[in-house]
């Protein structure tokens, strides 16, 4: 809990499958560093039918900068956190 909001690994979420019929995530998936394993987790806890709305930004940059990577289970900065 962070000032009184539940927050979680959202590669790793605690919800038993099939709990919800809507998830929502704004400005999130840019900063998951598996966000495959992200968007499988939330699949995961949608009930069948269930709906993901999300939106992460755009930019017009020719290339996305890649900050940190996944290093055998660990995350390793590329740029400062």
């Amino acid at each position: 809990m962070v000032n009184s909001v539940q927050c979680q690994d959202v590669q790793r979420l605690t919800y038993d499958s099939a709990s919800f019929d809507v998830c929502t995530s704004t400005e999130v998936f840019e900063h998951v560093p598996d966000d495959s394993r992200g968007f499988a987790e939330r699949h995961r806890v949608l009930r069948p039918g269930g709906r993901l709305v999300f939106s992460v930004p755009i930019v017009s940059a020719a290339k996305t900068v890649e900050r940190a990577v996944m290093e055998r289970g660990t995350l390793r900065h590329l740029l400062p956190p």
